[in-house]
């Protein structure tokens, strides 16, 4: 959809139905909305008066729902459920449309910054804007070596959102026999640099065994107490996403 009224500025007349999965999706569609209709009519100019945001979803409470259903049904309307079960990549697919929005309709275009705490990232074939920074004692750069988890992390980053800004930093995998992967103290030395950057989310797709009480080093208390408090700070705008 995004190309198409990104190429007709002619356009008189647009009908969007929106789809929320929960009560949190429907308020920030809700909030969002007058924003997304002056981004409209700005690319649209006949637009003004003809534009009906409807939201027929039946789990999610709305007062025009009860009428946006009878309407579907009296003609027929037969939609896919959204919660069909997809395979691998496909979601992504699914998200090539609100990718064209982004890329072609919205102006300025939105930026995000993603921080991507892991084995680094293989630059090749990684288009786009990237920084990076290797917390390794050794100093092995962030793009040098094996990277698989990174990078294939970085390629789906991008195919979800192709103009994200990404900085990447190489935890410390160095240690061989170890049951961890990586270090604590190059987690948190990485998390601070992010911070540094401003990010607006942090990729953490990995994970500590929690060290018993009394046992735990300064490092993986410092780190704890970090995240503790981005995840509590009213102030923070930063998501994290770990498995």
């Amino acid at each position: 959809m995004g190309s198409l009224l990104a190429n007709t500025g002619q356009l008189e007349k647009l009908t969007v139905e929106i789809h929320p999965k929960n009560a949190n999706d429907m308020k920030d569609c809700k909030e969002y909305e007058p924003t997304f209709i002056q981004k409209l009519i700005r690319r649209c100019k006949h637009l003004k008066y003809k534009i009906d945001v409807k939201y027929p979803d039946e789990n999610v409470p709305s007062s025009s729902m009860q009428c946006a259903e009878e309407e579907r049904g009296r003609k027929g309307v037969v939609e896919e459920p959204i919660n069909e079960k997809l395979h691998p990549d496909e979601w992504i697919a699914k998200l090539r449309p609100l990718q064209n929005f982004v890329a072609n309709v919205l102006n300025p275009r939105p930026v995000v910054k993603i921080a991507l705490l892991d084995d680094g990232a293989k630059l090749n074939h990684l288009d786009g804007k990237q920084k990076g920074m290797s917390f390794r004692p050794d100093n092995v750069q962030w793009w040098v070596g094996p990277c698989s988890h990174g990078t294939e992390m970085a390629h789906c980053i991008r195919k979800i959102c192709p103009g994200a800004e990404l900085y990447i930093a190489r935890l410390d995998d160095s240690r061989k026999n170890e049951p961890e992967k990586f270090t604590i103290k190059s987690a948190l030395e990485a998390l601070k640099w992010a911070l540094a950057w401003d990010v607006d989310i942090i990729s953490i797709s990995w994970s500590f065994k929690k060290a018993v009480e009394g046992e735990k080093d300064e490092y993986e208390k410092e780190f704890t107490k970090l995240v503790e408090s981005l995840l509590g700070s009213k102030e923070s705008h930063v998501w994290f996403s770990s498995r």
